[in-house]
């Protein structure tokens, strides 16, 4: 551990009991928050008013209740609703950096409260029309609202999200600095790689402007020589700075001839709801798996159910004092993630709930936030159970009193572990594992 890291995540603390908010990050984040649970308020007591107006239009009172903007709770036992995914791109996949800042967020406040305030000044205008008029402006209205509502589940999420990340920055900051280079390492490739699929001078000029360095006379048949050439030295840093999968002892492969392969993996959960299980299960098995003329690869998951009762009642806390009593988290209560985690058994990963923000730790456990998660959003989390890392890059800028950007950007748009959203299982990601030392692991069934 760096002196920079203990730093972070000891002494800085010690040094702030008491008054978190005098760190940047932290007082940034507190800000943006109270603006945000005040907007919330505001644009619940405008839908109060609004609906209150329109008695004598029961269609657009169902929109408006439809749209009413839901509190987003994290904790115990909450689970986010899985998506089914989205269409595929229409334009071929590029590599993009996003971003994540309480400056962005709070720029989707002063966009929201706009878009509230002239709702508003529309819903004084309904007062004084009637007929056709007032039905046309209603319906409009109703419109805004859903928008309104749907920008809500967003700007909560960010919220979450820098949370999270930020205060992850701000205890390993080495780390992050290191992947703040592979991410403009991406970055600057993608830019090549935009240069040389240019389709004229005029393109390929406007392009060039982003790559660092390349300004120099010539045209683009005289330059593409270096431009390859420096695409594939950035090539080999971010191949570099791609961790190799390790597969857990919890995972058996199983062979029954050459190129059919099955993964079996085991996970612990805590979950109650069948149905919820029911679709992880069906998820996981659907999107990782691989099929060829000649070949089938595929993972097969065994999950087994502890109650958290059972789970509690069994930890070395309890059994120490003799107390048979012991209770798990309240519904909706927070959760010390590290320490639930550890009460489950060693021999399997785990998938529970508890998180602001869902994420996995590889190896180990998938940790479930509230809010809703695509279908390939949580196929890729559990490629971190069998030992993957991330095929992005998650970096930072230090913004000072705003805290920071939280910048990520995928290596390869077509594979699952760089693209969350649309990249895929391919046979490559099977092979990688089979690479993987396997000793008492392996089995091998006639």
């Amino acid at each position: 551990m760096t002196f920079r890291t203990v730093l972070a995540r000891v002494l800085l603390p010690a040094m702030f009991a008491g008054s978190q908010g005098t760190l940047p990050y932290v007082r940034r984040g507190d800000e943006v928050e109270a603006r945000y649970r005040a907007h919330v308020a505001r644009l619940s007591g405008f839908l109060e008013e609004f609906r209150l107006g329109l008695r004598n239009e029961p269609d657009l009172v169902a929109k408006l209740e439809a749209a009413a903007p839901q509190p987003v709770a994290s904790g115990y036992r909450v689970l986010p609703r899985i998506l089914p995914d989205g269409p595929p791109p229409a334009m071929p996949m590029r590599s993009a950096s996003v971003s994540y800042s309480w400056r962005r967020t709070d720029g989707f406040l002063d966009m929201d409260q706009a878009r509230l305030a002239a709702l508003e000044q529309n819903l004084a205008r309904l007062r004084n029309l009637s007929g056709a008029a007032a039905r046309s402006l209603a319906e409009e209205m109703v419109v805004s609202c859903q928008v309104l509502a749907g920008n809500q589940r967003i700007i909560d999420h960010h919220i979450k999200y820098n949370r999270f990340w930020q205060r992850e920055i701000a205890a390993d900051r080495d780390r992050f600095d290191a992947n703040t280079v592979l991410h403009d390492a991406v970055v600057e490739r993608q830019a090549i790689l935009d240069a040389l699929g240019a389709a004229d001078e005029e393109s390929f000029r406007k392009v060039l402007a982003a790559v660092p360095g390349m300004g120099a006379v010539g045209s683009q048949t005289e330059l593409e020589p270096a431009l390859r050439g420096r695409e594939q030295a950035l090539l080999a840093r971010i191949r570099k700075g791609i961790v190799p999968p390790v597969l857990p002892p919890f995972c058996k492969i199983e062979t029954r001839r050459p190129h059919r392969l099955v993964l079996r993996v085991r996970v612990y959960t805590d979950i109650g709801d069948g149905g919820f299980l029911r679709a992880f299960k069906d998820v996981v098995e659907n999107v990782w798996r691989f099929s060829g003329p000649d070949e089938e690869y595929r993972v097969a998951l065994e999950i087994r159910r502890l109650s958290p009762r059972r789970l509690y009642a069994g930890s070395e806390g309890c059994r120490k004092s003799g107390r048979d009593d012991c209770r798990p988290p309240a519904a909706g209560a927070p959760v010390d993630l590290q320490k639930h985690v550890a009460l489950f058994p060693a021999d399997g990963a785990v998938l529970t709930t508890g998180a602001i923000t869902t994420h996995a730790l590889p190896r180990r456990t998938i940790n479930l936030g509230p809010q809703e998660i695509p279908r390939n959003t949580l196929a890729h989390e559990f490629g971190h159970l069998l030992g993957f890392g991330d095929g992005y890059f998650r970096g930072c800028r230090d913004l000072g009193a705003d805290g920071f950007e939280v910048l990520e950007i995928g290596t390869d748009p077509q594979d699952i572990m760089s693209n969350p959203g649309h990249g895929r299982v391919t046979r490559a990601h099977f092979q990688a594992l089979l690479s993987v030392p396997q000793s008492a692991r392996f089995q091998k069934r006639e």
